[in-house]
């Protein structure tokens, strides 16, 4: 069974209404694809009882980043190498990225000083 046009127009009213409503709307950063995803429930017959779900997209975690960052040195130095093989060689990197700055970060950490034990010089 097919929705006729006003039925998908109300649906649609209907969701724009309940998203109009939701609190992340202004954060969402793609509009487009908002609107997207609304049409498309509405045409599919979800109306404003269907739960409309705004996900943000989250910041990339540090491993997405070094991949992001790797990725193109490892395509210049290993040219013929196909991908599963690149994506192995970068996480080889990564572990030992990441235990290099956990041994830093050991490094850097400061033992912690109370002030009643600190002595004054004249």
């Amino acid at each position: 069974m097919s929705l006729t046009n006003t039925e998908i127009a109300n649906n649609m009213i209907a969701l724009l209404e309940k998203a109009k409503k939701h609190e992340n709307l202004d954060d969402y950063p793609n509009p487009k694809q908002l609107f997207s995803k609304i049409a498309k429930m509405a045409i599919g017959g979800k109306d404003d009882k269907s739960k409309l779900v705004i996900k943000l997209n989250k910041e990339p975690t540090p491993y997405q980043l070094f991949v992001k960052e790797k990725m193109p040195e490892i395509m210049i130095t290993y040219p013929d190498i196909p991908n599963n093989e690149r994506m192995k060689k970068i996480s080889i990197m990564w572990k030992s990225f990441k235990t290099t700055q956990t041994k830093q970060s050991k490094k850097t950490k400061q033992p912690k000083n109370n002030s009643e034990q600190v002595e004054e010089t004249n």
